[in-house]
Formats: C-alpha cells, sequence, structure tokens
C-alpha cells in the first residue's frame, strides 16, 4: 500500500491592503485563493480517505 502524498502547499495570500488593487494584483490573488481551495479540499479528501480506512480496518473480523 503506498502513502498518499500531500498535495504541494500553495504561497500564503497576502493581507488585502485598503488602497485600490489592480486588475492583475486581483487576479494574483484570485489564482492564489483557488490554489488554497484546492490544497484545502484534497487536504480533505485525504482525511476522509484515512478515517474510512481505519473505520473498515476496525470492521474486519480477525
Amino acid at each position: 500500500r503506498t502513502m498518499s502524498k500531500l498535495p504541494a502547499k500553495p504561497d500564503q495570500s497576502t493581507a488585502v491592503r485598503n488602497e485600490d488593487l489592480s486588475i492583475a494584483e486581483l487576479l494574483e490573488k484570485v489564482r492564489k485563493l483557488e490554489a488554497e481551495n484546492a490544497y484545502l479540499k484534497k487536504l480533505e479528501e485525504l482525511e476522509k480517505a484515512k478515517l474510512r480506512r481505519g473505520q473498515a480496518a476496525r470492521k474486519k473480523p480477525s
């Protein structure tokens, strides 16, 4: 059995400044947030799979 590899964590988002952001800056923030969201979803999937494997192992008769 191979261990699931954790996805690469995206760069940390920078705090939003109060001043106006350019379109390019906003698009970059959206890209980073989408990458972070995908990372968190993948972590959630891996955690759920790990829990399912643990439950299945306990249910198997010896």
